[in-house]
């Protein structure tokens, strides 16, 4: 957004302003900072909860903040006082993780303590111990949230220490003389042995949400407002009862011994959410169908319900999850695995989402099975088919099928509504593309993943008509040729992220793609040759060419805008080629993106030529490069956007030949029953390393606590997480010409 957008945003009412702040990622905001029109509202949101860090001054407000951090931001307390006095604004909320900093805010500005909102406070008594007097009892700090871990007895010894008045207490093996706090409306204790109802009695009655493990006997009495619980009741006699709490509308339950749901004797007329959790001789749950009132039904662990859903049962569920487990390890019903042989999906009338995973032993019978007219998202995981007669009804949006054996044909026709399909199998077999002609105009995303090679069963049509909304097309193992592509006629598309993997293209022709892809990736996909120019695909940001080997001698290769390059694995000795246009200055950031530099990750490629990075480098510094290498004069070449990483362990290839790395062709020699599928787009089929990094700077004066030289990477870093990647510093470009070929002569 330039500066007149955000005059405009100034001008908008303060409500409307606030939130649409409050949209933006707190990691995001200090950039707005900048911007005199809206600094005040941001420095607002910025300070409005922040988590206080041993951080040196001068580091900037939220500067050193998390990237995925949304609800606050890691600050240091001298900025934090510039903040305040700059600003004049005090947070809501202050985070201590550290009791030495909470007692230097305590000495340098107890005032500024006094007038924050709610101070939550996390401490550990091996952090704490080395303060002689461990006092939390200090007057006029209205506290949020106190966490203590490892304290044992500390506080049950000195019991004055800790405040009258807490509205959050969590105790992590800590004990604590009386439960009787004020105002007191979250307890978490989380000790080595249960608690019993003797210590139950003395909770406060007014306590909102209780988290606890508990060992008793009949009724047990919890303080009558509750209106969370989280229990587990360990191995409590099969007597132990919850008894009647009217105000309850969310229960998590665990109960290793209970064998019925009416065991739990729970009376909860306002029960809202059930989560069932490790019970796993619980076959009988037709009593949970007197919660008329209950929304949403998780069940983990546990044997499947199958006494519980008819078309009138639990008319107000909404959502409805199980997760089972493929150990094998419920007990033995022989009437519960009778029906698991031949299961009939039965929902309730107005279910609107069904998840169903990690469950091998149910065995679904789609052409049996009824799903109400309400679902919206289906998804079952790790599941296996009778058969895949799929029936969707008009209102379903999302589907997602994750199995050992998946076979689609394009009698299943896709609702209007419907938005995304993921088909994600150990073998999956297509009848052909043709289907795609028929994808509705609200269709978005498209998934097809075969763990193991295949092919369509027929030949496909031209595709001429693809859907106005769709975004995203993934196709993995299908071994894709261009003939294939052509078949699939992309450029007609409005697609904006196309990811492909496994295939045998050839020449790779950038007009089989549409203008307005913005990410491409072609991983493992035999392209043995580059065009010289991506041009065309003006929108393109994020294109990967991961294992594909190209020729020694590239020419160069003009690129549009990308804001990441992915060529790992591809057997490169030059990497200049790619990164022509950004050395001859044709190339810059798009400025609404969130990127200040080009991100270019060119790791295992074990035989970069030195003097070719070192000639990148010098000529543009608005390009960060991850490389691997052994390479003395590169690991000390003292650049600060080049990041080496040498392995720790590594011999050399014996060849230069890396086709067969990592090779998953033929069966999937996992035999287990039990898939864990990923969502992440390009490191599905990725080997794992181990590697030892290294990043050049010429700052010296890097406090201890932030050396950031030195650290270690267990595996691969994928595309996604490479893209997330974003706070980078920017850096000041400076290009040159340089068009030729280059190759081994140079």
């Amino acid at each position: 957004m330039d500066a007149d957008g955000f005059r405009k945003l100034a001008q908008l009412p303060i409500d409307v302003l606030d939130i649409i702040i409050s949209y933006i990622p707190k990691h995001c905001l200090p950039r707005l900072l900048y911007n005199p029109a809206i600094a005040d509202r941001v420095a607002a949101h910025i300070l409005s909860n922040v988590r206080l860090m041993p951080l040196r001054k001068g580091s900037g407000i939220g500067h050193t903040c998390e990237y995925h951090n949304y609800t606050d931001v890691n600050i240091g307390l001298d900025d934090l006082l510039d903040g305040i006095s700059k600003w004049n604004i005090y947070p809501k909320q202050v985070h201590f993780g550290s009791f030495d900093l909470f007692t230097k805010a305590l000495k340098q500005c107890p005032e500024v303590l006094e007038k924050v909102g709610k101070v939550n406070c996390s401490f550990t008594f091996t952090k704490a111990r080395k303060v002689k007097v461990i006092n939390l009892n200090i007057k006029n700090i209205n506290y949020g949230e106190i966490n203590l871990i490892d304290f044992k007895d500390y506080f049950k010894k000195y019991s004055d220490r800790l405040p009258p008045r807490v509205e959050n207490l969590k105790l992590d093996r800590s004990n604590v003389e009386t439960f009787q706090f004020e105002n007191l409306k979250a307890l978490n204790i989380q000790q080595p042995s249960p608690i019993t109802a003797s210590d139950m009695v003395t909770i406060p009655d007014t306590l909102e949400s209780l988290t606890c493990h508990i060992h008793a006997h009949g009724l047990v009495k919890f303080p009558s407002n509750l209106k969370t619980l989280d229990v587990d009741v360990c191995m409590s006699p099969y007597d132990f009862k919850l008894g009647e709490l009217k105000h309850l509308n969310t229960l998590t339950l665990t109960a290793y011994s209970i064998l019925r749901a009416d065991q739990i004797g729970l009376s909860a007329p306002n029960l809202r959410k059930l989560t069932i959790e490790g019970c796993l001789g619980l076959y009988k749950y037709g009593e949970i169908k007197k919660f008329s009132s209950l929304e949403s039904l998780i069940i983990s662990a546990a044997p499947y319900p199958m006494d519980l859903f008819d078309e009138r049962s639990l008319p107000n569920l909404k959502k409805f999850s199980y997760t089972g487990t493929n150990s094998g390890i419920f007990d033995d019903e022989v009437s519960f695995y009778r029906a698991a042989s031949d299961f009939k999906i039965k929902c309730p009338p107005n279910l609107t989402e069904l998840l169903i995973m990690q469950s091998s032993f149910l065995k679904i019978n789609l052409a049996k099975s009824k799903f109400p007219k309400t679902l919206r998202t289906l998804m079952l995981l790790d599941v296996c088919f009778i058969n895949f007669e799929l029936t969707l009804n008009e209102s379903i949006e999302i589907v997602r099928i994750y199995s050992d054996e998946v076979e689609f044909t394009n009698s299943i026709r896709f609702p209007p509504n419907m938005k995304r399909l993921d088909l994600i199998a150990k073998k999956l077999y297509l009848e052909n593309f043709d289907f795609l002609n028929h994808l509705p105009d609200n269709f978005e995303n498209l998934r097809l993943i075969s763990k193991s090679p295949t092919r369509p069963m027929r030949e496909s049509n031209k595709i001429t008509t693809w859907g106005k909304s769709m975004k995203t097309l993934e196709i993995k193992q299908f071994n894709l040729t261009n003939s294939d592509l052509e078949i699939l006629n992309l450029k007609e598309s409005k697609l904006e992220n196309i990811i492909f993997y496994k295939g045998n293209i050839g020449k790779l022709d950038p007009d089989l793609f549409p203008e307005t892809v913005k990410r491409l990736s072609l991983e493992r996909m035999g392209i043995t040759d580059l065009p010289r120019s991506f041009l065309r695909l003006k929108n393109l940001r994020s294109l990967t060419l991961n294992r594909n080997y190209f020729p020694r001698k590239l020419p160069p290769i003009k690129m549009p805008n990308l804001e990441e390059l992915y060529i790992k694995h591809c057997d490169l000795r030059y990497i200049s080629p790619f990164l022509i246009s950004w050395i001859n200055g044709e190339n810059s950031i798009d400025p609404a993106s969130n990127r200040s530099v080009f991100h270019v990750d060119a790791m295992d490629n074990f035989h970069l030529v030195p003097k070719d990075i070192k000639r990148v480098m010098n000529k543009t510094n608005r390009l960060i490069l991850w490389i691997i290498t052994l390479n003395p004069e590169l690991l000390s070449y003292n650049v600060s956007h080049l990041y080496c990483i040498e392995p720790e362990e590594y011999s050399g290839p014996s060849d230069t030949d890396y086709s067969s790395m990592y090779e998953s062709d033929g069966d999937d020699h996992d035999n287990s029953s039990s898939m864990n599928y990923s969502d992440q787009n390009d490191s599905d089929f990725e080997g794992r390393h181990h590697y030892h990094y290294h990043h050049h700077s010429f700052d010296e004066d890097e406090d201890e606590d932030e050396d950031e030289s030195d650290w270690e990477l267990d595996g691969d870093s994928d595309d996604e997480e490479m893209a997330d990647e974003s706070d980078r510093p920017m850096f000041d470009a400076d290009f040159s010409d340089d068009s030729e070929t280059y190759s081994d002569d140079d």
